[in-house]
């Protein structure tokens, strides 16, 4: 395990070197799409290259990256979807919290925490008997 944390940690000091090293200004250290739009150019590029010539790897390879930048843009924006609705959602007065866990993975001090909270009533935990006769 410490071995792992390790490489890790090289591994993000390395490119911390890197970045420092290569960003002339023109990285968007804000935006975490933007190499995806960079990548997703590139294969575009690429795409319209290749030919009748072109091998089968290459053709999958470049075929196929393109479906999963497109796969990754479409959860992204699914994704931001759910996070505009959440933080309307954050400005609504009733909101219900509904903890699901394992016994003894942390739930009853999770729980506890919350608890402190004035404006948040804590509820009994429900047996899988009673979550049948509720949902079921």
């Amino acid at each position: 395990m410490q071995l792992v944390a390790r490489d890790r940690m090289r591994e993000i000091k390395l490119w911390s070197k890197f970045k420092k090293q290569f960003d002339d200004g023109s990285f968007d250290t804000k935006d975490v799409n933007t190499p995806i739009k960079f990548i997703s150019f590139n294969y575009e590029n690429k795409a319209e290259t290749l030919t009748q010539g072109s091998s089968q790897p290459e053709v999958f390879n470049v075929l196929g990256q393109l479906q999963s930048i497109e796969r990754i843009k479409k959860e992204n924006g699914q994704i931001e979807q759910l996070k505009n609705q959440y933080c309307k959602d954050l400005h609504q007065k009733d909101k219900k919290l509904f903890l699901v866990a394992m016994p003894r993975s942390g739930n009853t001090l999770f729980a506890s925490i919350m608890n402190q909270n004035p404006e948040i009533a804590a509820a009994n935990s429900i047996t899988l008997e009673i979550m049948k006769d509720l949902f079921c």
